[in-house]
């Protein structure tokens, strides 16, 4: 991109360029006059001082490519001043020195700026006074006998030679100017398509980017989800003392996988822009209550105290993300967990006021999330890299601890764009804590009753003859035992093809309908079920691997009802049969 200062000096190069070439070519006629007036054998100094001022405006105009910016000004301001000085002493030199003095005043502020041009107007003040001074003093004498020099004629000839010359100059300036300005306009649109370039290769690395996350979150989650899957069914047996533990540390395990690829997939959405915040009527209380119960095992094992202390009204409702504030709380707390061998760990919610300092965007309620440990601690200098992407706090934390570096780095990042901040107080060997300013503002609708939804969940024993379409037969066995177990009638598919001739043969009341599969995907087969059927008649529930939310919408634009990701559980599968058919 083209430098300011470079763009300015260039202008100004390209001005006084214009102005050389002008000059010298309208002081071609006064270099002619004077040389003829010595062969007549007019007054010579002042024709000498006409041809020396002729010739250092030919010479620099012809030898400008050597001679810098800074000479070439110089140069023009000079010979301003001192065709200015000959016309104050009434010598012609082409004008009057008035005229002369002024332009080199706007040379100077065109070239160098306004401090050399209160240099240049400093200097002609100075040359009139002291030009005035000598002619009143008799220091200088005309010769009127030589007066043929001041004829009729000759006035004109110089006034016209002065007028072209000061003429020729000024449109010289403008010119250079108009030039220099084509010129940093030519740079500014090569620096503009570069960049365009450049930015569309960004664009491209990052869709890239992307399009490969998403591949692998897909290869990663269908396993994935056989893997969970697998061991809830097994949960749901008859399991001996030894079995148990085991297939909860298979489920426990396969829950950390998913979070360590629900990391990266979130500072992707986050480096990308996409991240969108939902805006739900919210129970703080309750929500930071039940994140917090979900680590009562985990600090249990590890021979730790888990203390909550909820400082805020236990009905007060904002609008937020309960799922980005959820992970805010667990992202800390299993930090704490990590980095804690004894003693405690401590979560306080409390409502702060007067934190303006503490958060980006002001609101109606600004809530303090602190999570407290009575861990390890960090040194000082280490706690500016906490937060970097990848970091930690040095390198024997990952070889002695494990992780990958993103769990405060999402963190702070999500805090940031709900408009709060996050900050860290530590101490070696003392503890811990990391205080979270989140700023709400308070909802005025009114929340679900959540025992009226309970009991709707428990009166919902609605039998359902449901189609799934699944190419995965481990994902299909799981799903189909979910849903069977429920009380629903289950037929499977194996593509989208066979899922559409199923639907023109068969009348069912829902379908589960995978996205990828060969032969005929989920967004295909959607399409032609709802040429037949609408939405409302035949529901579509999409389940997929895919965890961006942008392709979610896209599934729902071509008339899927809901998105069910995957992993999923038998919970999932009932909230989401609920909402559809409870109503």
């Amino acid at each position: 991109m083209t430098d300011p200062t470079s763009a300015i000096q260039n202008i100004r190069s390209d001005m006084a360029d214009k102005a050389l070439v002008f000059s010298s070519i309208t002081v071609l006629p006064a270099l002619a006059l004077s040389l003829n007036r010595i062969s007549d054998g007019g007054w010579v100094p002042v024709m000498a001082l006409h041809i020396l001022v002729a010739l250092i405006i030919i010479g620099s105009a012809i030898f400008r490519g050597k001679i810098s910016l800074t000479t070439r000004g110089v140069i023009l301001i000079g010979v301003f001043l001192l065709v200015s000085a000959g016309g104050y002493l009434n010598y012609g030199l082409m004008g009057a020195g008035r005229t002369f003095s002024f332009f080199g005043v706007i040379i100077a502020l065109s070239l160098f700026g306004l401090r050399a041009s209160l240099i240049t107007l400093a200097l002609s003040l100075l040359i009139l006074l002291v030009s005035s001074f000598n002619f009143l003093s008799g220091n200088i004498i005309l010769r009127e006998s030589l007066s043929s020099y001041h004829s009729y004629q000759s006035t004109w000839t110089l006034a016209v030679v002065t007028m072209v010359f000061v003429s020729g100059t000024s449109i010289a300036l403008v010119s250079g100017l108009l030039q220099g300005l084509t010129n940093v306009l030519k740079e500014l649109e090569l620096s503009n398509n570069e960049l365009e370039i450049a930015y569309s290769g960004e664009s491209k690395k990052n869709e890239e980017k992307t399009n490969f996350l998403s591949i692998m979150s897909h290869e990663i989650r269908t396993p994935l989800n056989g893997i969970l899957g697998i061991a809830r069914l097994l949960q749901d047996t008859r399991l001996d003392e030894e079995q148990k533990p085991r297939v909860d540390t298979i489920i426990s395990s396969g829950k950390d996988l998913l979070g360590i690829l629900n990391n990266v997939l979130d500072v992707n959405k986050i480096e990308s822009g996409v991240v969108k915040l939902e805006c739900v009527p919210t129970n703080l209380s309750k929500l930071v209550y039940q994140t917090i119960n979900n680590f009562e095992y985990p600090v249990r094992d590890k021979g730790l105290d888990l203390i909550s202390n909820i400082e805020i009204d236990p009905e007060l409702t904002v609008l937020a993300d309960p799922t980005r504030i959820q992970q805010i709380i667990a992202n800390l707390i299993s930090n704490s967990i990590k980095f804690t061998e004894q003693g405690h760990i401590k979560v306080i919610c409390s409502q702060i006021y007067h934190a303006e300092d503490k958060v980006i965007e002001e609101k109606d309620t600004v809530i303090c999330l602190s999570v407290r440990d009575t861990g390890k601690g960090i040194k000082s200098t280490n706690i500016g890299s906490i937060f970097d992407l990848f970091e930690q706090e040095d390198n024997t934390i990952t070889r002695q601890y494990g992780g990958t570096g993103l769990g405060l780095t999402i963190t702070k990042q999500f805090a940031e764009l709900m408009g709060g901040s996050i900050e860290v107080l530590s101490e070696i060997n003392k503890g811990t804590t990391f205080n979270v300013y989140i700023p709400f503002n308070r909802a005025t609708e009114t929340l679900p009753d959540l025992a009226h939804t309970d009991a709707n969940r428990e009166k919902f024993q609605l039998k359902l003859s449901i189609l799934l379409v699944e190419d995965t037969r481990l994902n299909a066995y799981i799903a189909k035992a979910f849903l069977e177990k429920m009380g629903h009638t289950v037929e499977l598919a194996e593509n989208g093809k066979i899922a559409v001739d199923f639907v023109m043969e068969k009348t069912f009341d829902l379908i589960f309908m995978d996205i990828h599969m060969p032969v005929m995907d989920g967004v295909e087969a959607t399409t032609i079920i709802r040429e037949k059927y609408s939405s409302e008649t035949l529901p579509i529930i999409g389940l997929t691997a895919d965890a961006f939310s942008d392709n979610h919408i896209k599934f729902k634009n071509v008339g899927m009802n809901e998105i069910l990701t995957k992993p999923f559980d038998k919970d999932d599968l009932e909230n989401v049969l609920m909402n559809l058919f409870s109503h």
